[in-house]
């Protein structure tokens, strides 16, 4: 078997070392086509579509046939992905009335535990709290700030003091865990990974 068959039967089956080995090149490639001029997309919303591309590549490794295939694959995804993005705020902007006070501040947008009644949201957190468990306390950190707090990778970086490219992985990872210890209920699955992107 060659080498580049021995590692993606190693993606597939999810090691750990066999995707470090392969992220910094896929991390690039997502960036790379997330940067498309045609987004316009600043660089923290960049690395945000590359981190949630790779966490979707992660997901469509086992229908890979090479890893050409796998690095295609993460080029396209992270170019809809971005271009989805610029889509939707050019239409939020499009769809915002006009202000007539320019120097009054704006609101802020409901983030996503704000959207949620108070019901939901202890449901909600006891079901992530149960998943969570089973990672390392700084994954598991990681995890509530990207998706339950809002804040962006470049954000994430910032706070705990690591690369952009270590903390998409950690998240991505983490998610992938949660997704796993997750499989058992199908329907909550499907209700968390709804609620999580």
């Amino acid at each position: 078997m060659s080498d580049e068959v021995q590692l993606l039967h190693r993606l597939r089956q999810g090691d750990e070392a066999a995707w470090a080995h392969v992220f910094p090149f896929l991390w690039a490639v997502a960036r790379r086509a997330a940067a498309t001029p045609l987004a316009a997309l600043p660089a923290s919303e960049v690395d945000d579509v590359a981190a949630e591309t790779l966490s979707r590549v992660a997901t469509r490794a086992a229908s890979t046939a090479s890893l050409t295939h796998l690095r295609a694959l993460t080029a396209t995804i992270a170019f809809r992905q971005a271009i989805s993005l610029a889509r939707r705020k050019s239409a939020a902007k499009r769809t915002q009335p006009p202000t007539d006070h320019p120097e009054s501040p704006s609101a802020e947008p409901a983030g996503p535990l704000e959207r949620l009644d108070e019901v939901e949201l202890c449901e909600l957190l006891a079901l992530l709290a149960e998943a969570l468990a089973a990672l390392d306390p700084e994954t598991r950190s990681f995890l509530w700030d990207k998706h339950l707090i809002g804040l962006s990778y470049r954000e994430l970086a910032d706070k705990y003091h690591k690369p952009v490219g270590t903390i998409a992985a950690r998240v991505a990872r983490g998610l992938a865990k949660v997704r796993n210890s997750l499989r058992q209920s199908p329907h909550l699955l499907q209700e968390l990974t709804a609620f999580l992107r």
